[in-house]
């Protein structure tokens, strides 16, 4: 039995759940060979459970390239092959390498060609079962197509959670139900798994009548903070601040731009009594954005209040951030999915803020301690970060 995980990101949690897969075959030596298909940029070193693989690179180093190459730039850079060993099991661990180009923004293509991606990786080392990290890639392609080998994959933002009340989030409801109805057909795929939305599997499953869809609860790892790490003398953030932490993928969905255009809604006095950290990797359009709304080209937010870390962090300074901080800020505009952040909040006991509607509100409120907003939008916002600048935050 060999099954293939593939994974061509590299933001948000991506690593994340590849570690969890592989930690899960080193310890219980599941019978089969398991591979790997993930970004140029995968790397594992440092990882807390490095010690129990034995990692060996088995070819040329790769030739230069983009540094942050992804699917959407089509300029990936050729295999690594990286080889864990364990008793019984082999894991091969192979970064993408294409001559395709996919640039195209359009969601019906962009899915047919990532298809053909994965089905070319997959044929290449006669998979039986190929596992979608993001299923969401592929779910039109998997409409159409009948592969040889089973399918399984996570599902984020399924549609039975999206609100209908306009035309236009009507419009977007229909096209989400035609496209799920589409790929629910296809007998080749097992299993669909919905992040800590058991609701939303069961809704999928009564009205699709089928069973494939199951709730999968999203792991936190027990992370381990970076000895002496200070995020305040590391930041340069006084001991009279607060820190309102902004962490992650810092994307417009994301709500890292209205979080800084909330920020014109507060006085003086107020940005006086916190720092902003916004630590994460943005993309091109919302680096732009965030530089554009920073102190130097004119706001009136003092430069105090703003700390702007664009790059990847290690798991060890994000766990020191995340136990540091006295807010963590989580104000997304899409609300149906799970947030891997606002695990990792309440696993060091923080509060958040966020839109009281949709599956992180019900985490948020199940957690019990937080900050709700109506919408994600500046003003309100604004009027969060104003009552969490009280003493008491929950």
């Amino acid at each position: 039995m060999t099954t293939l995980f593939f994974e061509p990101h590299i933001t948000g949690h991506r690593q994340e759940y590849i570690n969890h897969l592989i930690d899960y075959i080193s310890e219980n030596q599941p019978p089969g060979d398991f591979i790997f298909i993930v970004h140029p940029d995968f790397i594992r070193a440092g990882h807390s459970n490095s010690q129990q693989l034995k990692i060996e690179a088995l070819s040329s180093p790769r030739k230069p390239g983009p540094r942050n190459a992804t699917l959407s730039s089509g300029n990936l850079q050729p295999a690594t092959i990286t080889t864990i060993t364990t008793t019984t099991t082999i894991t091969t661990i192979t970064t993408i390498t294409t001559t395709t180009t996919i640039t195209t923004n359009n969601i019906l293509l962009r899915s047919l060609q990532t298809y053909r991606l994965a089905d070319r990786y997959a044929r290449q080392h006669s998979a039986d079962h190929l596992c979608f990290l993001n299923f969401n890639d592929v779910q039109f392609a998997l409409g159409l197509f009948r592969p040889k080998y089973s399918v399984s994959g996570i599902l984020f933002k399924p549609f039975a959670r999206h609100k209908r009340d306009s035309f236009r989030h009507w419009l977007t409801w229909q096209r989400k139900y035609l496209q799920t109805w589409f790929f629910v057909r296809n007998r080749r795929i097992q299993n669909l798994f919905i992040l800590n939305d058991h609701k939303s599997a069961d809704y999928l499953n009564r009205t699709f009548h089928t069973t494939i869809f199951q709730m999968l609860p999203d792991p936190v790892p027990k992370l381990t903070p970076e000895p002496g790490f200070d995020v305040r003398a590391h930041f340069g953030i006084s001991a009279e601040r607060k820190i309102f932490l902004h962490i992650g993928s810092l994307l417009k969905r994301k709500g890292t731009l209205d979080i800084l255009d909330s920020l014109r809604f507060l006085t003086e006095a107020e940005l006086s009594r916190f720092a902003l950290l916004i630590i994460g990797h943005a993309d091109h359009e919302t680096d732009i954005g965030i530089r554009k709304r920073l102190p130097s080209t004119g706001n009136r937010q003092p430069t105090t209040c703003i700390r702007y870390h664009n790059e990847f962090i290690s798991s060890s300074v994000f766990k020191s951030c995340m136990d540091q901080c006295d807010l963590v800020l989580v104000p997304y505009r899409y609300t149906e999915s799970s947030s891997g952040i606002a695990g990792h909040a309440i696993a060091s006991g923080k509060p958040l803020l966020g839109v009281r509607k949709g599956l992180l509100g019900e985490m948020i409120a199940e957690h019990g301690t937080g900050i709700f907003i109506d919408e994600s939008s500046p003003a309100c916002i604004a009027e969060g970060l104003k009552r969490a600048l009280s003493d008491d935050l929950t």
